[in-house]
């Protein structure tokens, strides 16, 4: 007979709203009695890690509400489509559309309400009898206002034992006055508590409308629309009292001073035909499909799966020493993170991308079996690791550049060798994701009282969950706004000391700061510094040994230093890697702001091609702005450094120099010039240079590094027979 239409969210909209919509619902179950009559609730953009609104509130339901409760689930997802339209996180005739259109095809009328609202007969007659011998039309019901005490003091698992105390009130407390509105096409105020349509009408006119995007006046507009069709709206005073359970003791953003509102001269007053063509086809979410599940089960399906996935229960309580001397050394068990882990997961939609890297395989074994039965349809995504074995059913292995998840558990769980590639690969994998998916939600396992705790603190805003969950789960921070106050964190060198004000005083030559080791991810960062000093400051960037760039700049003033942190540099441990070392060159002054901005997020690789000069040292050399210059008779060593680390691969170095002659050399000779390039005691590549003509020339030499080499060197030597400047010292990757 009657299909009712609510809607709502898993959230804490207006005063005590779990007390007033169960007292609605069970009231509603109460008058509906009829075969088909059914209540349609629209959980709408409640966050996917918690419980649809009714699933939360199922103890306080009567088993007649539980029956008759339908629940439609639209996601975060789909809300997503219309967020830049409107400040509300609950969209009304999106929701109620896409209840109409599931809706029982067999019933007559739709009663369009809110789960704020308590309707009693007059006659004692349930809601579904009176609705049966009504004319064809469309129906108003005045509202009456109930006090939040009134409504609080009511037991809501007691429907009929309410509706006898309000009807007792209402006379006792003077609690009924009609409100009428000024529009011709509603009878009361707030018609939007009480609206009976036919369901075929309202498919007639492609349901409710959809571009009104603000929150005010959908009922106005439904009601003028049907009045162009019957005229004034039938009256069911006679048959019916509603009361509204009253709640702005709390202020909610649509009863706010200063709202978004939509007009209802334009929404209403303006509306010439009852059908919307532009929305012919789509209204209600015609295209997707939206999830639907009742109530009844409670957590009985959670348990099974989980008692299927443990195995025997557990027969003395597990222990940990939760201190700094156990920092790095808590482990866990399986069986008992398992609870917690899948808590996490369960109200997730069941066609979720669960992705996984993990240290050790002992979870993923059992979380593999709990996600197959608790219906979800894809299997877990593991990131391929050797030390994961073969892969139980209900997970797949996959690259880990290739996992795109909604959800990613990191399993920081300690592996038979801590020293191992293990616990690194997990963090490489969080650092990944956090670039390639950052939209996804994290669950990091034993991220507590250990490294692990830190890395997912400097990238994700995660909840402090008791360490007996073994839990962290949140979300990664935003890329856009990244900015971080360095100058608190640097630590002084030999020619540097903490001043007043936390600033830097730099005197000399030499290491004057540098950061401790920041977890930055791949991207483009920009440092700025305030500097008041006389001189010039080399600034690097460097990841562990591996040098990623510098420049030099003269002082006083603002200095921007961008540089980028390649991929592979957040890749190799799990320890943060990347330093900014501030070096005169010399200076004296005052270092009085250090501000570390992140420009853009990326899959940044390293440069290919890099100019080493600036960083080399100068033996019988010396500097000319960013040249060295090398005079006729020095005799031995003119550069040499920068002690940089270089991965395994092919190279090509490229020195650029520019001699003041030509030079000439009987053969036989010694050639003026000598490039070579070395690591320790091992002379990895070497290059005689004679240069034929004056003017800048480039020479190259190969390079061949077969494994990462750290204190690489190169060495440009002079026999003193000429003079000449070196312009630059490039390596090539091939």
């Amino acid at each position: 007979m009657i299909s009712v239409i609510v809607y709502g969210r898993n959230d804490s909209y207006g005063y005590n709203l779990h007390k007033r919509a169960a007292l609605s619902l069970n009231c509603l179950a109460e008058i509906l009695t009829a075969p088909g009559d059914e209540i349609l609730f629209v959980d709408y953009n409640s966050p996917d890690d918690v419980p649809s609104f009714p699933e939360a509130i199922e103890d306080t339901l009567t088993p007649r509400a539980i029956a008759l409760l339908r629940i439609l689930r639209i996601r975060p997802h789909i809300h997503r489509r219309y967020s830049g339209r409107t400040h509300l996180t609950v969209l009304e005739p999106v929701a109620r559309n896409a209840a109409l259109r599931r809706s029982n095809p067999a019933n007559r009328w739709v009663l369009s309400t809110n789960t704020d609202m308590i309707v009693i007969p007059r006659d004692g007659r349930a809601l579904s009898d009176s609705a049966a011998s009504l004319p064809d039309g469309y129906y108003h019901l005045p509202r009456f206002e109930l006090p939040q005490t009134l409504w609080e003091s009511l037991d809501r698992r007691d429907p009929a034992g309410a509706l006898r105390r309000l009807t007792a009130w209402a006379p006792a407390l003077h609690l009924d006055e009609i409100i009428r509105a000024e529009h011709d096409y509603v009878l009361y105020d707030g018609p939007g508590d009480f609206q009976l349509m036919l369901r075929d009408d309202l498919f007639a006119i492609h349901g409710f409308d959809e571009r009104i995007m603000l929150g005010w006046h959908v009922d106005s507009n439904i009601a003028r629309r049907l009045y162009l069709k019957y005229g004034a709206a039938g009256d069911l005073a006679p048959l019916l009292r509603g009361y509204h359970c009253e709640h702005t003791r709390i202020v909610t953003p649509k009863h706010a001073a200063g709202r978004q509102a939509d007009d209802i001269a334009d929404v209403a007053g303006a509306m010439e035909t009852g059908a919307i063509p532009c929305q012919s086809r789509s209204w209600g979410l015609a295209a997707d499909t939206i999830e639907e599940s009742a109530l009844g089960q409670g957590a009985a399906p959670f348990i099974r799966a989980l008692t299927a996935a443990i195995g025997p229960p557990m027969t003395a309580p597990g222990e940990l020493l939760y201190a700094s001397a156990t920092f790095g050394r808590i482990g866990y068990d399986p069986a008992h993170v398992l609870p917690f882990l899948m808590d996490a997961l369960a109200s997730f939609p069941r066609d979720t991308v669960l992705g996984w890297f993990a240290a050790t395989p002992a979870l993923l074994a059992l979380a593999a079996a709990a996600w197959r039965d608790l219906g979800f349809t894809h299997p877990i995504r593991a990131a391929s690791a050797p030390w994961l074995g073969a892969l139980p059913d209900g997970a797949i292995a996959a690259h880990p550049g290739t996992i795109a998840p909604t959800a990613c558990v990191f399993d920081f769980a300690p592996p038979d060798d801590p020293a191992g590639p293990a616990l690194a690969f997990v963090a490489a994998g969080l650092r990944r994701l956090a670039v390639t998916a950052p939209a996804c939600r994290i669950i990091a396992v034993n991220a507590v009282n250990n490294p692990a705790e830190r890395l997912v603190a400097a990238h994700a805003g995660v909840a402090l969950s008791p360490i007996a969950t073994r839990i962290r789960q949140g979300f990664f921070f935003p890329a856009e706004g990244w900015t971080h106050d360095l100058l608190p964190l640097l630590q002084s060198g030999p020619a540097g000391q903490r001043a007043a004000e936390g600033a830097i005083a730099a005197a000399g030559d030499g290491l004057i700061c540098h950061t401790p080791r920041l977890d930055l991810l791949a991207g483009r960062y920009r440092l700025t510094l305030d500097l008041a000093a006389a001189g010039t400051l080399l600034i690097e960037a460097v990841a562990g040994r591996v040098h990623l760039a510098h420049c030099r700049a003269p002082a006083p003033g603002a200095i921007t230093f961008d540089f980028t942190v390649p991929f592979e540099a957040t890749q190799t441990t799990l320890e943060p890697e990347i330093e900014l070392l501030l070096t005169g060159a010399p200076l004296t002054g005052t270092l009085r702001a250090a501000r570390l901005e992140r420009l853009s997020l990326g899959p940044e690789t390293s440069p290919r091609e890099y100019d080493w000069l600036d960083l080399m040292r100068t033996d019988l050399g010396t500097r000319s702005g960013a040249h060295i210059r090398a005079a006729s008779g020095a005799s031995g060593t003119i550069a040499y450094g920068p002690y940089c680390t270089l991965a395994a691969g092919e190279y090509e170095i490229l020195l650029a120099l520019s001699p003041d002659a030509a030079s000439r050399f009987p053969p036989g000779e010694q050639a003026p010039i000598r490039l070579e390039a070395a690591a320790g005691d091992a002379l990895l590549a070497t290059r005689a240079i004679a240069p034929a003509t004056s003017g800048a020339s480039v020479w190259t030499a190969p390079l061949t590094l077969s494994a990462d080499r750290p204190n690489l060197e190169f060495r440009i030597m002079s026999n003193g027979a000429l003079a000449f400047t070196l312009l630059s010292l490039r390596t090539r990757r091939i």
